[in-house]
């Protein structure tokens, strides 16, 4: 009886140690979708800073951008402006030439 009772125990510890053996085989495999599922996040995670990072750049791209583009405008209407007064000053000396060769035209039908 004590044998019988022995060879039970032992069948127990057995069959407990093969469910154990099972669950920390279970463990071990419910772990691996874990590990990777958290190496997927850290990847995702790592991309994210990057394109943060990259934006960042980008936004400083552009306003450095804005900034030159703001100046090219202001070249751009003062060369207008530039253009305009040229513009004046050149209706202006024609003027003066017609009537300094209109004058000139006088003065030689004068002396005639």
């Amino acid at each position: 009886m004590l044998y019988n009772r022995w060879v039970e125990a032992f069948i127990e510890q057995g069959r407990l140690a093969g469910a154990l053996a099972a669950s920390d085989t279970e463990k071990a495999m419910a772990q691996e979708p874990l590990g990777a599922r958290e190496a997927a996040y850290a990847e995702l995670h790592r991309r994210l800073l990057e394109g943060e990072e990259l934006l960042a750049a980008c936004e400083v791209e552009k306003a450095q951008l804005q900034t030159q583009v703001k100046k090219a405008e202001a070249t751009v209407a003062g060369l207008w402006s530039g253009q305009t007064q040229l513009s004046a000053a050149a209706a202006a000396h024609k003027v003066l030439y017609s009537q300094h060769y209109q004058r000139r035209m006088e003065v030689e039908a004068e002396k005639e």
